[in-house]
């Protein structure tokens, strides 16, 4: 009820749920399927339905959500929810579709007929009704005030009833009733039974009077048990199967529950279950129920539940197989005694050998075996010794198996040992067969000897994680740290260390195992190395960023001095500062602006760097250049960027800093030499080059040094192994920024780049970056990510901060091809086809691209084609319609000979026009950019995709084209705002031109499944594509 007045789009992030369809894919299929169960509830005072979805269990955890909504269409769901609720809701709207109140009557049985009603009012209408209906209920009173609060669970009850009719219940029934008992903060008994269990995890509990809305997050591990069986019996008769029971009750080890009205504890462990063979030779079973005074309750396949009723204790056992548990059943519901036992005797421990489930307890016997085991820590080995006794006197081994007892008994004995690797002649060597003994395995020996360990055995536990702490202090700027903990001394600290450097796989340290794997001792080593120079003396200028590295790790306790604790503070509140800027520039900076300005300062203050990410067209150049006035140390500034907007800065820099003097490195080897030997010290000179420039150059910079060096379009770094890369990286200087309003395309690696040029090693090398966050990272790994970044990250959003900047519309035209294109598009599909199953990866991409090109121009790139292609007829007669009206258009391709034709034809219709290419020098694009956005000589830009990816001001147009998709998303989302930027004043609308039925269909497909890893880390829409798998050329051409 009331789903169809929900509007997806406003309730839920759909950029954000595209990259999770696969999930909404699979929940959509366990709807249909009725494998997740639907129960709804109705609450009258608030005029809303409730959705209870569960099913038993999924990967081992329960599944169990909710969906609120209310007759306006607002919804509410748990946090972290949102692809079950969305996917719910998209479910139930399919089925209530079109519904009349007779159907839905039908769908929602006993629902009252007035409810239906007002499912279909409008919404004025329902507004109305929800008026009156709150008017009402506040003029009786009975508007409750709903509180929220812990809730302790008490204890389960779980009333236990035999049925033999099995013709009613089917063979070996029991009813069970099953009540949950919780407490509130005035310690009221409440019982739940399982449907109000499940309700009340996500509404508004009622009991009698009073009404909650329970949270349960703070007791969450201890609801889950109960979930998962009233996730199992909220909608059944709550008959249960004799042999369910065992696994229902382990489920609440630990905790009280109650049986046909008596309370029992749950014992914590699960026992082993078996036959026992003793030293007479006869046999016994584990349990015995009657010398334990225990009672068989229940049992299944594998397991029986015991109680006692003396200690009000239940004990679950375990066998280890289903035959050995058959075996013990046999001779407990036969109720054998120990005559009858023996008639078969030979038999079970026969079976019981074979199942190798006979369990041999000599320890109290005349017969011992005592088993020494000692650690040489100098040799690093065990070395074990046996012997064997008889009523206390040592005998050869061929004397003590002369009995049956003491023969199974060493040979289970033997068997134990040897299932122990890697003890050969009495001695184990290997460190990691040695670890494995010494962290679990010899405790099970006790079973089967009397065990004797050395003294520095004797009292071994293994540790549980090293607790570290770490005190930092600053001095003249720097930061230095001490290493300490409160289990080990320095001179143990140092030991372990040293130990791990030599890689071994553990040390013995005040009987404490430690494991020189665990990732508590790898930090322990890596933060060693940080703090400390290959001399074991402590550095004393550790840069300030060392602060969050430490802090981000996990199990370090980083303690900070009150220097450092005002400067943390100093940096969260960044926005407070001062900023000394001139009154001219000051005015001209928006409030967003000048917070920019005064993040980069304070971060500067404390010789950290940044990487200022915002969207493209919020001024991340002039606050650039604000900052750089700021500067109050004199030195060099060197601005790398992409080469088409190298004069862009210079101007910019002579629009807002006129004051400082601005360089560009280019032209040939004398004059950037020229140049470069210019450069000096006591000036706040800006030099401004290319990537490619500076890549060419790179070995007339290895003198140099700059105050600050900045990256402009960070992401052309993205590839840690380009030449340009270490170009950039090579360069010294005392600061560095980066710039970027992409900084990720395609993967995390991306960002790990732009910060290995910030902070080299601040997020590890590029393996262990990569094993950790490559891919597609989880929510949680991003989280961690986001968090590590987050000091030296600054993003703003457009709609966040620029209230004032007009909406841009985004629209997909499907473009139908004229038959003649049709034709040639069909016929190189099939020769596409033939050649993806040959195999030939660059013949596949050449011929994917050729059929690219057929759908945007097919007369561009085929001679004989002598026709305007259904796309640029498309767009000449937009672009027509468009200049009598006022608007100014950018079209974008990515190929500059489709760019040429449309020029060509345009010009045909007297339509004034410009180009924007690759090889377009610099100051030509920004004399054609003024032009553009000031004057009215031209009213169309003809823009290569590449081209258009950055520094450009285009925002005289309001109207964008794209006449073909491009694998990379970011880089059409990058050129469309060349318009939609600071500066514009009117509505944007972006046209996306797609042959319809083509591989074009397919190329926005790909960017739909792709867009993963950008939001889940920089929290914005979608990510590029830029290798096609196997998969992909598959689905291209499909």
């Amino acid at each position: 009820m009331y789903i169809d007045k929900i509007k997806l789009n406003k309730e839920f992030e759909l950029e954000e749920i595209k990259e999770k369809q696969k999930y909404v894919d699979i929940l959509l299929s366990l709807f249909k399927e009725k494998k997740i169960k639907i129960a709804y509830s109705y609450d009258k005072e608030t005029d809303s339905f409730t959705y209870h979805c569960y099913m038993q269990q999924l990967d081992d955890q329960l599944v169990y959500s909710s969906l609120k909504v209310d007759s306006s269409g607002s919804i509410s769901y748990k946090k972290d929810e949102d692809v079950f609720a969305y996917s719910l809701c998209k479910y139930l709207l399919d089925i209530e579709k079109n519904k009349t109140p007779e159907e839905l009557e039908k769908l929602y049985e006993g629902i009252d007929s007035n409810v239906l009603k007002s499912a279909f009012l409008s919404p004025e209408e329902n507004k109305k009704r929800l008026t009156l209906r709150n008017s009402f209920l506040d003029m009786l009173g009975e508007k409750e005030s709903i509180q929220e609060e812990p809730i302790n669970f008490i204890a389960t009850e779980i009333k236990l009833y035999l049925h033999t009719d099995s013709s009613i219940y089917g063979s070996d029934y029991f009813t069970s009733n099953i009540i949950f008992y919780i407490s509130n903060k005035d310690r009221d008994k409440i019982p739940l039974f399982p449907k109000e269990l499940l309700s009340s995890t996500s509404s508004i509990l009622k009991k009698g009077k009073k009404r909650y809305r329970i949270n349960y997050s703070l007791i969450e591990n201890l609801v889950n048990p109960c979930l998962v069986i009233a996730s199992k019996y909220a909608n059944s008769d709550l008959n249960v199967k004799e042999n369910e029971l065992p696994d229902l009750i382990s489920l609440f080890k630990g905790q009280t529950i109650y049986l046909n009205n008596k309370k029992y504890y749950v014992n914590e462990e699960i026992n082993e279950g078996g036959i026992t063979l003793k030293e007479d030779g006869s046999i016994s079973l584990l349990p015995d129920l009657e010398s334990s005074h225990e009672t068989l309750l229940f049992s299944s396949s594998d397991k029986l539940v015991t109680s006692n009723e003396k200690s009000s204790l239940i004990k679950i056992y375990s066998f280890k197989s289903e035959k050995s548990k058959s075996i013990y059943s046999y001779i407990y519901d036969h109720q054998l005694g120990e005559k009858e036992i023996s008639y078969i005797q030979d038999l079970v421990i026969s079976k019981m050998k074979k199942e190798k489930g006979l369990k041999i307890i000599g320890s109290n016997s005349k017969y011992k075996i005592k088993y020494y085991v000692d650690y040489l820590s100098e040799l690093e080995k065990l070395v074990f010794k046996t012997e064997l006794y008889f009523d206390e006197e040592e005998i050869s081994k061929e004397n003590f198996i002369q009995s049956e007892f003491a023969n199974e008994y060493y040979s289970s004995f033997e068997e134990e040992v040897n299932s122990l690797h890697g003890i050969l002649n009495g001695e184990i060597k290997d460190p990691l067969y040695v670890y494995a003994f010494l962290s679990s395995q010899y405790k099970d020996l006790s079973t089967y000897c009397n065990l004797y360990l050395s003294s520095n055995l004797a009292n071994l536990t293994r540790s549980k994680g090293t607790s570290i702490k770490v005190k930092l202090d600053s001095k003249d700027g720097w930061i230095n740290g001490d290493i300490s903990s409160n289990e080990f001394s320095e001179e143990e600290i140092r030991e372990i260390i040293e130990s791990y450097k030599r890689k071994k796989e553990f040390v013995l340290i005040k009987d404490k195992l430690i494991n020189l794997h665990d990732e508590e001792i790898s930090s322990l080593v890596e933060i060693n190395d940080l703090l400390k120079d290959s001399k074991g003396k402590k550095k004393e200028d550790l840069p300030f960023w060392t602060t969050f590295m430490l802090s981000s790790k996990k199990g370090i306790e980083v303690d900070l001095s009150s220097s450092l604790n005002d400067f943390v503070t100093d940096l969260a509140n960044f926005k407070k500062n001062k900023l000394d800027l001139p009154k001219e520039l000051s005015s001209v900076l928006r409030p967003y602006q000048k917070n920019g300005v005064k993040w980069l300062s304070t971060l500067n203050k404390y010789r950290l760097p940044a990487l200022l990410a915002d969207d493209m067209g919020l001024g991340k150049t002039l606050q650039t250049i604000c900052f750089i006035k700021t500067l109050k140390q004199k030195g060099p500034v060197l601005i790398v960027c992409p080469k088409s907007v190298t004069y862009n800065w210079q101007k910019e820099i002579e629009k807002w800093a006129p004051e400082l003097k601005s360089n560009v490195i280019s032209g040939s080897v004398e004059s950037r030499t020229k140049s470069l030997n210019e450069i000096s010290k006591g000036t706040n000179e800006v030099f401004i080059t290319s990537y490619e420039t500076l890549r060419n150059d790179e070995d007339k910079y290895s003198s140099l040094s700059f105050l600050l060096l900045i990256l402009d379009e960070a992401q052309n770094i993205k590839n840690p192994h380009a030449k340009k890369s270490f170009a950039v990286k090579s360069i010294q200087s005392k600061y560095r920024l980066a710039l970027t309003g992409t900084p990720i395309e395609n993967s995390a690696i991306d960002l790990f780049s732009i910060f290995d040029f910030l902070m080299e090693g601040y997020l590890g090398n590029e393996k262990e970056f990569f094993s950790r966050y490559g891919g597609v990272p989880d929510k949680e790994k991003s989280n961690e990510l986001y968090n590590k970044i987050k000091p030296f990250y600054l993003r703003r959003k457009k709609e966040d901060v620029l209230s004032d900047l007009p909406p841009k519309t985004v629209e997909v035209v499907s473009i139908t091809m004229d038959e003649e294109e049709s034709k040639i598009y069909k016929a190189n599909l099939e020769k596409a086809r033939i050649e993806s199953n040959e195999g030939n990866p660059i013949a596949i991409l050449a011929t994917i691209t050729k059929l690219r090109t057929i759908c945007v121009d097919t007369p561009a790139f085929f001679e004989g084609a002598n026709f305007i292609s259904s796309k640029l007829q498309y767009s000449i007669d937009k672009i027509k319609q468009g200049l009598e009206t006022g608007h100014k258009f950018i079209v974008f391709s990515s190929f500059t000979k489709v760019l040429h034709h449309l020029n060509e034809l345009l010009n045909n219709e007297n339509i004034p026009n410009k180009i924007i290419e690759g090889d377009t020098p610099a100051k030509e694009r920004v004399s054609i950019s003024e032009d553009f956005n000031k004057k009215n000589d031209f009213g169309v830009v003809l823009v290569s995709l590449k081209a258009g990816g950055t520094g450009l001001n285009l925002y005289g147009a309001d109207m964008v084209i794209h006449l073909d998709p491009w694998w990379n998303v970011a880089a059409e989302e990058q050129a469309s705002d060349r318009a939609h930027r600071i500066g514009q004043t009117r509505p944007v609308t972006v046209y996306k031109l797609v042959a319809f039925n083509t591989i074009e269909e397919k190329v926005l497909k790909l960017q739909e499944i792709k867009a993963g890893i950008v939001s889940s880390l920089i929290k914005e829409g979608d990510a590029g594509i830029t290798k096609l798998s196997k998969e992909d050329i598959k689905f291209l051409l499909s």
